[in-house]
């Protein structure tokens, strides 16, 4: 079996055209990805006021008075109040966005599995199909939310913070911001690599998927032909590569931000160092030091789950193009005109040739066959001559390569396809119990 990445053409669309792809789910949501936006604003103003009041509580210990000792709580009460008010906002409405997210995707997934032609399934395990509809698009939500949470909130939250440390000090701020391009090239850096190692990881969460699907399917034919051993080693193998793999984005994930943190520390340092320079500080107070240094220490939070948000997208990035390749498959071909109401159920090949996509030989060459209605015809042949392709041919789960094939004399290409298979019932050789009640399996 072909893996699912290589069994489709992936589509060319760039990261940025994927992206506004993904924002077409959010439209149908905007009034609650407006809330969530407004609550991260008031989040994200509400912790660069909670550095700014520091100003405040020190001169008002430095110098307290009964207005003073009314105001403070109440502006510590307010501010966390605030806080709280928009981190409800900002979290509950971005989830109910991305679960919604994932609901239409999968069943816009699932709507596409149930029109795509056979010979797609043939060329596509069913593992990576399922954990296409599985875990693929769970990373494409959590790019579409839970980045749009954290780029928002934080980042509205650095930009809050300068603010606050160029009201303290303009000159001090410039220099901490000296180290901003440094951090960039390490960020873009490690956004290549996300790229590359989300893309692995989600063929081998497929392959996991596909080897155990086969596993618990196929239990008996596993066990009375003894390969119980050869199917462990393929899932060992599957989930060792998944583990490897997983464990290289960890390390990138974990070595990344403490070198950025290292690097916001860096500035820090030298933000102190020149603040304790006469030249420098200037007619600065004591509580307008506080608050500049207070504002740089605590930008470092939000600059790490900036940089840590960096592999969501990426990851989702990589889950989109997978997602939307399948979206974009073209459909099985239906464009005939007739509607069957009940056929006589004459049959007839004519010189019908067919040889599946992934093989250079034909199976069937210049096969004629001539069934009358109410006759009954077994076809008899070594496995692999054709006979289950001959079945498969009647209701279009194929198209021949050449020749004609024809129901009570009119081309079957001209039928709907509803209208044709409403006509054949078909037991093959791989029974199927669906997960449902008796009636409605034998129906």
């Amino acid at each position: 079996m072909a893996k699912g990445s290589e069994a489709v053409t992936e589509t060319d669309d760039t990261n940025w055209q994927l992206y506004r792809r993904l924002f077409k789910y959010v439209k149908p949501l905007k009034f609650f990805f407006a809330l969530s936006i407004f609550g991260n604003i008031i989040y994200a103003g509400a912790s660069a006021l909670m550095v700014q009041a520091l100003e405040y509580v020190i001169n008002v210990v430095e110098s307290p008075t009964p207005e003073g000792r009314i105001l403070l709580p109440a502006l510590i009460l307010g501010l966390f109040a605030f806080r709280g008010l928009g981190g409800f906002l900002g979290g509950y409405y971005i989830a109910y966005v991305g679960r919604n997210i994932v609901h239409q995707m999968r069943i816009e997934i699932f709507d596409r599995y149930l029109k795509l032609p056979t010979a797609f399934f043939d060329s596509n395990s069913s593992g990576h199909l399922i954990s296409r509809i599985t875990y693929n698009v769970e990373q494409v939500s959590s790019a579409t939310t839970d980045a749009v949470t954290v780029s928002v909130r934080e980042g509205l939250t650095v930009v809050f913070l300068l603010a606050v440390m160029i009201n303290a000090n303009w000159k001090l701020t410039l220099i901490f911001l000296s180290l901003g391009p440094l951090i960039g090239f390490v960020i873009s850096y490690v956004s290549k690599r996300f790229r590359k190692l989300s893309k692995r990881i989600m063929d081998s969460v497929g392959d996991v998927t596909h080897v155990t699907s086969e596993v618990v399917t196929g239990y008996k034919v596993v066990r009375i032909f003894g390969g119980e051993k050869y199917e462990q080693e393929r899932f060992l193998d599957s989930s060792k590569y998944n583990l490897v793999q997983s464990l290289k984005m960890e390390f990138t994930k974990m070595i990344s931000t403490p070198v950025i943190q290292l690097l916001v520390a860096l500035s820090i340092s030298i933000l102190i160092w020149l603040a304790l320079a006469p030249e420098v500080r200037g007619d600065m107070t004591a509580a307008s030091f506080v608050v500049i240094i207070t504002a740089a220490s605590t930008m470092a939070k939000p600059i790490r789950q900036l940089t840590q948000i960096n592999e969501k997208i990426q990851r989702g990035v990589a889950a989109a193009r997978d997602v939307f390749t399948i979206m974009d498959a073209p459909p099985e071909k239906d464009e005939g005109q007739q509607t069957l109401e009940q056929v006589k159920g004459k049959v007839e090949f004519r010189d019908v040739k067919f040889r599946y996509p992934t093989s250079e030989q034909n199976v069937l060459k210049s096969f004629s066959l001539t069934i009358e209605p109410g006759q009954t015809v077994a076809l008899v042949g070594r496995s692999g001559s054709g006979k289950s392709t001959v079945a498969n041919l009647l209701p279009r789960f194929y198209e021949p390569v050449e020749g004609t094939i024809k129901l009570d004399g009119t081309p079957i290409t001209e039928y709907t396809l509803r209208s044709l298979r409403d006509q054949i019932a078909l037991v093959t050789q791989h029974v199927t119990l669906f997960n449902d009640t008796v009636a409605n399996n034998i129906a």
